[in-house]
This record gives C-alpha cells, sequence and structure tokens, in this order.
C-alpha cells in the first residue's frame, strides 16, 4: 500500500467520518489536509524547525490539534487548526510543556501538560473560546493522552521519570460519562495510542517493530503486525478507517514510504 497523497507521510491520521485525512510531511515537517480523495488539499501550516507531530482530530472533524516543537528552550506546545487552514492558534498561553492533544465530546482540546516548576504532568481540558480551562479529575500523573473518534473516552500513558525525561508506562483508560479511569492489563511501554474508527480497540507499540491492539470489551489482546523482517530504522503506524495498520520505515536515505501490513 502506497499513501497517494504525498510521497513522504508521516503521522497520518483521518477524521471520524472516514472523509478527510491530514498528515505531516518529511523532512520539512508541515501539516497537510485533503479529502480522502485527494481533492481539497491543502498546506496549513509552514515550515518549521522540528516541525509537526501528532495530529488529532476533533470528533466533529472539523478543526485538528497537534504538537510542535519551538525554538524558545526546544519547549513543545499544542496547536490547533481548522481543517480549512484558518484558525491557527495555541491552544493555551502558558509556561507548561505540552507532549500530545486529545478532545472532549464538546469540543474542548484534552492537553498533556507538564508543569516546568514542580515537574509533574496532568490532563488538563481548554475550552478554546475563552481559553478557560481546568483539570481533568484523576488526570494527574499521564502522557501521551488520546481520545476515541467521539471523544467520549480517553487512553493516556502513566508518566514515570522526571522533568527533561519520558518513561511511558502503564495505560489506563477514562470515560468521560462515569469520570472513571481503570487500567488496561498488558498495556504499557512506549508508542502512540491510537483508536479504531469503532472505537472498540486501541493500538499501542510495546517497540518500535511490534503493533498491537487490545478489544476494550474483552481485554483481549492480540498482536496485528510485526515489521521485523523490514529491518527499519524507525517504525511508526496510523490506523485507516477500514483497520488496515500503515507502517512507515527510514532506510539509509531519507526516503520514506508506507506499507500496509496483513494483520497475523
Amino acid at each position: 500500500y502506497e499513501f497517494p497523497l504525498d510521497p513522504s507521510p508521516r503521522h497520518i491520521a483521518w477524521s471520524p467520518d472516514g472523509e478527510w485525512v491530514t498528515w505531516t510531511r518529511f523532512p520539512e515537517g508541515t501539516l497537510w489536509c485533503s479529502r480522502t480523495d485527494g481533492t481539497r488539499k491543502l498546506r496549513l501550516t509552514e515550515p518549521g524547525e522540528l516541525g509537526v507531530t501528532m495530529p488529532r482530530w476533533s470528533p466533529d472533524g472539523s478543526r485538528i490539534s497537534f504538537t510542535r516543537a519551538m525554538k524558545e528552550g526546544l519547549a513543545i506546545r499544542a496547536f490547533v487548526v481548522s481543517r480549512d487552514g484558518q484558525g491557527l492558534r495555541p491552544v493555551t498561553e502558558d509556561e507548561y510543556i505540552q507532549d500530545s492533544t486529545a478532545w472532549s465530546p464538546d469540543g474542548r482540546v484534552v492537553v498533556s501538560s507538564l508543569s516546568r516548576a514542580a515537574g509533574e504532568t496532568a490532563l488538563r481540558v481548554v475550552d478554546l473560546e475563552t481559553g478557560e480551562w481546568e483539570e481533568l479529575p484523576g488526570g494527574e500523573g499521564y502522557i501521551g493522552v488520546s481520545s476515541s473518534p467521539d471523544g467520549r473516552r480517553l487512553v493516556a500513558h502513566e508518566w514515570e521519570g522526571h522533568s527533561g525525561e519520558v518513561h511511558p508506562g502503564q495505560v489506563h483508560l477514562y470515560d468521560s460519562e462515569t469520570g472513571a479511569w481503570a487500567a488496561l492489563p498488558g498495556v504499557d511501554g512506549g508508542g502512540l495510542l491510537q483508536w479504531s474508527s469503532d472505537g472498540r480497540h486501541v493500538y499501542f507499540m510495546p517497540n518500535e517493530q511490534v503493533t498491537r491492539r487490545i478489544d476494550l470489551e474483552t481485554h483481549q489482546i492480540e498482536t496485528v503486525a510485526d515489521a521485523s523482517t523490514l529491518e527499519a530504522e524507525s517504525f511508526w503506524t496510523s490506523i485507516d478507517p477500514d483497520g488496515r495498520i500503515i507502517g512507515q520505515r527510514t532506510l539509509t536515505s531519507p526516503d520514506i514510504f508506507t506499507r500496509d501490513l496483513e494483520y497475523e
């Protein structure tokens, strides 16, 4: 499988309705968006020193949040932009380091933030209209947050370490309707957390080569892709609306290509 919209894509993400797709272009690190058929293709950000990472769609598919490293001390900040390229702005104006974003059902942005002063992490829910925010109850000590397509549930890693170090640990699930957090047994380690389009499965990477998923109803875990035979220097995945694993590898040259990996 080859991603048809760009020869060098990274961090591919599909809108909840499957009609739109966004990605970052290597090596310039710009954020792009188009319909899945390739129409209305648009660059959403200008080139930056380290570029855009982890774009995330709002539940209504109208906006995209992402993180970007800034020149000032290489701090990471969260931004949001409309899919038509309008309204690009930081999610908050403060001194927190923001490693990832997610969305709530009502269109607020959930930000995983590290306090510079205290060296502690927390999940903050930001109202984009007013700029006001509140801490998510029970959301202390989490990083790598990701929301289900409807925004009702979140998953996040426990943060193990101190300021300047990131050690993703046990993954927990949050349900906004009940306000409860629960550990997902057998889901830990590094790697981005991603959702299936129906919200039933969470995909995770215990290492850079293997992708697994957990069924949130049965808690059954299965390995869905193993890229160890690709001899990749780096490997990360996206999940398309049909549940296909989109893998990318870096060769000795700067070329990037994508491959569809079959389930085992």
